[in-house]
């Protein structure tokens, strides 16, 4: 019988593949426990400003059509949305983890 896979060692595994540096998953790990799940395809991301985020929190949408998640944090009134649209923001990346951990728990 095989050994569970760790969930944050798979997200580490999958980030690093994606090319995101280990600032990035670090991040995502700190906010892991500031995500609360609204429904199946809503998150909400409490903001740190320790982070970086200038807002308190941060919603996080996963469209089932185009199969990407976009996050409230890359709407074109917030601060620096053109850089962030471009790749993952933390937002995303804790919301991804959060994923993994919770269908680890539930199997």
């Amino acid at each position: 019988m095989s050994k569970p896979k760790d969930p944050i060692k798979e997200f580490e595994d999958k980030m690093i593949k994606e090319g995101k540096s280990l600032s990035f998953i670090k991040r995502c790990k700190r906010r892991l426990r500031d995500v609360v799940e609204v429904s199946k395809t809503m998150w909400i991301v409490r903001g740190r400003a320790s982070l970086g985020d200038w807002y308190s929190m941060y919603i996080v949408v996963y469209d089932e059509n185009r199969g990407k998640f976009r996050c409230s944090c890359q709407s074109l009134e917030r601060h620096y949305s053109g850089r962030r649209r471009k790749s993952m923001c933390t937002h995303v990346g804790a919301v991804i983890l959060y994923s993994m951990v919770s269908k680890s728990d539930s199997d």
